[in-house]
């Protein structure tokens, strides 16, 4: 039996898509004739109808269904194949559009994608702020490639693979009586002036989930000033106006603070990227979330890695 090209399977499911032979050769960039031509000898191949003519496009045929479910499948392959392939090129090219929220994932992402975009220096990527709702809408109305967010925020319904964790931090002034702790917890921090912010979706759920803690303690946040970014907050910390609780390595580089992790559990965030369709995924897409998972995924072996080292410091002789 012979078998169908990879031309003649695209232009039937193009067909197939737009119900009209004659919208599908403009799709595909071929003349009318072509693709009757092509459906005509698909037809021959299989001895049964693919499609209906009709005066106005076409209707398919349960044999026609048939055949467009699978070559869909065979198409995807193709393109796995492809980008497998692509692997091992640095040639790869065009545009990547990612949503996320940028305050609190800036910090990691620049740094993979960076990486990233080193190795193929004809991508280029764009990052979009968004709210952790409208990361998970823009990722569903196909408006970017794919977004960044944590993990079970509005994700039910997409696709998700690990990637950084996204600790919250204490940021204090060098010599505050929290700065030289290896740690702290939410209810000691609920013991000075808090630095409220207000930045994006970050600063609002961490000020927010602050004042659930502070009730169910039965304590209050107190705050004398509120910020709208992080790096204001970074400056009335250092100013002495409060401490402020921020995601983890965002005020490493301003001079006169340190940063003090939190032991709550709730503190401890994974973040995850979020697609809708693996299968959908342009060739760079898919490219760049195998970096950035390969990245994160590396960074947990050190982690790991350096626990255990830790622990078998920790334990007695006879039990290392």
């Amino acid at each position: 039996m012979k078998m169908f090209d990879s031309v003649s399977l695209k232009v039937f499911v193009s067909v197939c898509e737009e119900k009209s032979i004659e919208l599908a050769s403009r799709k595909e960039g071929m003349v009318r004739s072509a693709v009757s031509k092509r459906i005509g000898a698909m037809e021959e191949i299989i001895g049964t109808k693919l499609l209906d003519r009709r005066q106005r496009g076409v209707d398919i045929t349960p044999a026609g269904e048939a055949l467009a479910r699978y070559a869909r499948d065979i198409l995807r392959s193709m393109e796995r194949i492809n980008t497998i392939v692509c692997l091992y090129s640095s040639d790869i090219q065009g545009n990547i559009k990612i949503a996320c929220a940028m305050s609190g994932v800036s910090h990691g992402l620049m740094q993979d994608v960076g990486s990233f975009i080193r190795k193929h220096d004809k991508v280029h990527v764009s990052v979009v702020d968004a709210q952790i709702a409208d990361v998970a809408r823009a990722v569903n109305e196909h408006r970017v490639d794919f977004g960044i967010c944590f993990e079970g925020s509005h994700t039910r319904y997409l696709n998700c693979v690990p990637y950084r964790p996204e600790d919250l931090h204490l940021v204090a002034p060098i010599g505050h009586r929290l700065a030289g702790w290896a740690s702290t917890r939410i209810s000691e921090i609920l013991d000075y002036d808090i630095v409220d912010i207000v930045a994006g979706f970050q600063g609002s759920v961490v000020s927010s989930r602050l004042r659930k803690e502070a009730a169910a303690l039965g304590k209050e946040v107190h705050s004398h000033i509120q910020v709208g970014s992080f790096d204001a907050a970074f400056h009335a910390v250092a100013c002495g106006l409060g401490v402020a609780v921020t995601p983890a390595g965002l005020a490493e580089h301003y001079d006169g603070l340190v940063e003090v992790p939190i032991e709550d559990s709730w503190t401890h965030r994974r973040l995850v990227i979020c697609i809708e369709d693996p299968a959908k995924l342009s060739d760079q897409a898919r490219l760049l979330i195998d970096s950035l998972a390969a990245v994160a995924a590396e960074e947990a072996d050190m982690l790991l890695i350096a626990a255990r080292t830790d622990r078998k410091q920790l334990l007695p002789a006879h039990l290392g």
